[in-house]
Order: C-alpha cells, then structure tokens, then sequence
C-alpha cells in the first residue's frame, strides 16, 4: 500500500446484479496504485460472496454474519483501513482511478475538507444532488411546494468545488481519522440519513462538507428503484420514515421530529382524499403506512 492514500468501503448485501461492475472499477484502482478497496458482506444470500471470492487476491473482504446494515457495515470496514482518506461506496456504485486521483487532491489542498464527493451521474443519466441537510421545516415546505428542498443542487461533472452541509451516502470521501474519532456511523441507523448524521456531526466539530465536481462516479441502480406501497422515493419506506424520524429527534430535538410526522400525516390525507376524489386511489398514503408514527430504529450495540 506504498503511497496510496484512499481505501474503499463497499458494503455489500445481495449485491451480484451490480457488484461485477463495482469490483471491475475498483481492481482498476488498485492496479492504478491509487486505491485499495475492503467489501464487507452481511451475509448475502444470493452469489455475492462468490463473486468476492477471488476478489481476495487484491482486496481485503470481511463477512458479517448477518445483515447489519449499511452503517454497521461500514463502521466494520473502517476498521480495516489503513489509508488517511476513507470513501464509502455503494456496491452499485463505480469510480474510475482518475476520479479517485481527484478526490485524493482536493482532500490534501483543502485540510479544512473533513468530507467530500463527487458528481454522480445516475444510471438514467440524471444528477445526484448535495447542498442542505434535511430540517422538519425543511421537508414541510417541500410538501407546500411540491418541489425540493430550496438550498439543493445538482453537481455538474467538471463543476468547481461548491462547500455545502450534505452530499449523497453513494460515494463520498472522510478523513479516516476523523471518521474513527465519530465513532463511524451512529449504528442505530440501519438505512438512509446515516450520512446526513455523520456531515453533521462533522460539521460541529468544525470539518467543512465540499463537492468535487472534478471527480466523476456512477451511480448504476439508484435511478431504478420505482415507488410502491412499500418505498418513498426509490427508499423502502420503513427504513427511511424510522431513520428520519431518528435524524430529526437527535439532531431537532423530540417535538420537532413529532410534529414533523403528524404536519406530514396530514397533509398526505389532505393529498389522498383529493386523490380519491380524482379516481386516483390512496398510492401517496401507502407507504407512510409502512412503520407506525414516531417510531425510531431499534437501539443497537456499536460495531
């Protein structure tokens, strides 16, 4: 590991459709000399852990014995990092060895930069975004607008780097031992807003959140979660709506992420019955039924 200063995360779980590609960008990587890469498998029950198989000969692999999560996951894989720079990446995701390259300077000319990302383009060609963290208020006022959240914005491939408070968990670079002194992600997250958690924890510690337009990944599968009863926004709604309703009561406080669900809740009614009135049925009003109100992820031991 000679002068190479970035280690990938990849946590993997039923990952064989997207993996081949993700394992491909990043023995491109090491081959380069600019990254070495730890998957960290939570007992996959489909052929992931075959194809991480002969992954072994060029990268560390570590299998969980069950499916902890993306977070825990990661925190796992932290653990066998030996780089100063540290990026979590999606097992849909891919990075080529000049936009590693990339990151790995702008981390070493910025020493505020506690957490970086670059632009990802998403398999329907569309661009992920960063800029604000989500806030209750934040969220109400997109349900009044019907839009985003204002204060978000799509990073351009080739843009110059933008400071902001949040980028997306599919690929996104932290000092290692920064990320070691949080304490990794908090593990009660078991999906969505642990990213969201650790910028901000970042940031109260005074670290600075940047986008690297520079530096390019490609996102393969996030475009192609459709919604249903069970998924807000490609997201499976349990997750999300428990892990949000955590985010805002660690971060807002325990009457903020309350009326945050009960505002929500009615509006979505409000929507609903014109929806039913239109022959629309109850579509948007399916998945916040997925998890009960006010309800948090379980409590869990680090690791």
């Amino acid at each position: 590991m000679t002068g190479v200063r970035l280690t990938a995360v990849v946590v993997t779980y039923r990952s064989e459709q997207t993996l081949p590609a993700a394992i491909e960008s990043a023995r491109r990587c090491h081959d380069a000399g600019v990254m070495e890469t730890v998957f960290v498998d939570n007992a996959s029950p489909d052929r992931t852990r075959d194809l991480l198989e002969p992954v072994k000969t060029w990268a560390t692999v570590v299998s969980n014995n069950g499916n902890v999560g993306f977070g825990r996951g990661c925190n796992r894989g932290l653990a066998e990092v030996r780089t100063p720079l540290t990026i979590f990446l999606n097992p849909d995701a891919t990075l080529e060895p000049e936009a590693a390259m990339r990151l790995v300077r702008f981390m070493d000319a910025t020493p505020r930069a506690g957490i970086c990302g670059p632009a990802i383009i998403e398999q329907n060609g569309s661009l992920q975004f960063a800029g604000i963290r989500p806030t209750p208020l934040g969220l109400l006022a997109r349900y009044w607008r019907g839009g985003l959240d204002r204060g978000l914005f799509r990073i351009e491939p080739g843009s110059s780097p933008v400071r902001c408070g949040w980028i997306c968990g599919a690929a996104f670079v932290i000092r290692t031992e920064l990320a070691r002194e949080l304490g990794g992600f908090d593990p009660r997250f078991f999906m969505y807003f642990e990213e969201s958690d650790l910028s901000k924890r970042a940031e109260d510690k005074g670290w600075e959140i940047w986008t690297v337009g520079e530096a390019v990944a490609h996102h393969l599968a996030g475009a192609s979660s459709e919604d249903d009863a069970t998924r807000i926004s490609g997201c499976i709604a349990r997750f999300y709506y428990q892990s949000r309703f955590y985010y805002f009561r660690k971060h807002h406080g325990w009457l903020a992420a309350t009326a945050t669900d009960i505002a929500e809740l009615i509006m979505l009614l409000v929507g609903c019955a014109k929806d039913v009135v239109r022959g629309r049925g109850i579509g948007r009003l399916r998945p916040r039924l997925q998890t009960a109100l006010f309800r948090s992820p379980e409590q869990v031991a680090a690791g």
